[in-house]
């Protein structure tokens, strides 16, 4: 509710006499109860409820366990980067008075760092290729067309180990640091609208300089990487709380936000984001079955196209079925559930 629902509380108290927009002492009140009911239902402590949905603070200078994943971060990154010596053990010419990373500055920056992408894996790789043939053709002049194409497959290559090398860097490192698993860890620093590129890049520039006066000593200005590493923490620790796998993390990345929550922004994360989350958490614990068969279930639910007739008919009767096989209910106690959240449909997409 923010600032308007405080002071709704915090000034003389208003009773609408009439329907409002604005909800009046009795709804605020109303609202606080419902509120820590469910955190009471959900196992679900208020202090820390509030805690994670209110905007993470970060830390004015690294404690002991940032300083831990600094230095955890700068050992394993130097086997990591994508470099000219790592080009050439590969098999790729040398430039005559160059270094390769000078003409791959759309792939990598200048300290070896992947840079991030977000396009579809067949299509970054194609990106890549064109890249690389042309970083190629700058560097070698004309060459034969089949020798370019060897050429271009074995920097592909290193790129792609580089690429790897790097996400496992920050999974292992962040994995330490958060408590959470690996797979789980990495998805929350894209929830946290981060890249691994990002997070390698700023721990990168903060230790390159002087440990203590960077790593330890205090700043004026805001710190960047702290603030990454405050939210990373916040929401490791509502996905350590809520038990949220790497699997539905991933879909809630990929369409979930939208089609779960109708919310727009997949980064945001509010009362109503950690209330929903909950919900679906607690749909896994009313069945025995696989969490998975109902993650199965949304995704094929929402990737349905717009259907009428019988053709409708069909897709409430396999939604049924599969809900009820699920929670281990009849159809018809499936579909009267059903027939009352979603009235015109009548097909569960949404956890609204």
């Amino acid at each position: 509710g923010g600032e308007s629902w405080l002071n709704g509380l915090a000034g003389v108290p208003r009773i609408n006499t009439t329907l409002a927009a604005a909800p009046d002492v009795l709804n605020l009140i109303y609202a606080m109860h419902s509120c820590t009911g469910w955190c009471r239902d959900r196992d679900i402590p208020v202090l820390w409820m509030l805690q994670q949905v209110s905007a993470p603070q970060p830390l004015s200078a690294a404690a002991e366990r940032e300083v831990q994943l600094f230095e955890q971060v700068r050992n394993l990154l130097s086997a990591a980067r994508f470099t000219n010596a790592g080009l050439l053990m590969a098999g790729v010419p040398p430039l005559p008075a160059a270094d390769w990373l000078d003409l791959l500055t759309g792939l990598v920056d200048a300290d070896g760092l992947v840079l991030a992408s977000f396009e579809a894996e067949s299509d970054y790789l194609a990106l890549a290729r064109a890249y690389l043939e042309q970083a190629v053709k700058d560097g070698l002049g004309d060459i034969d067309a089949t020798q370019r194409a060897a050429i271009v497959e074995k920097m592909l290559g290193v790129l792609l180990q580089a690429r790897e090398a790097q996400v496992s860097v920050a999974k292992e490192c962040l994995a330490v640091y958060t408590g959470v698993d690996a797979e789980q860890t990495i998805r929350v620093l894209s929830w946290a609208n981060a890249t691994v590129h990002l997070l390698l890049r700023l721990v990168l520039e903060r230790t390159a300089q002087d440990p203590q006066k960077i790593v330890l000593g205090r700043r004026d200005e805001p710190d960047l990487l702290l603030a990454l590493l405050a939210d990373v923490r916040r929401r490791s620790a509502v996905v350590a709380k809520l038990d949220l796998s790497a699997a539905l993390l991933q879909d809630y990345l990929d369409y979930g936000h939208k089609a779960w929550l109708h919310q727009d922004d997949k980064h945001a994360f509010s009362v109503r984001t950690l209330y929903y989350l909950s919900a679906l958490t607690r749909a896994f614990e009313m069945s025995e079955q696989p969490a998975q068969k109902l993650l199965d279930y949304l995704r094929q639910v929402n990737a349905l196209p717009s259907v009428a007739g019988d053709a409708l008919k069909l897709a409430q009767q396999a939604a049924s079925i599969k809900l009820a096989e699920f929670f281990d209910w009849s159809v018809q106690e499936v579909r009267e559930c059903v027939s009352r959240i979603d009235p015109k449909v009548k097909v569960l997409k949404d956890l609204i």
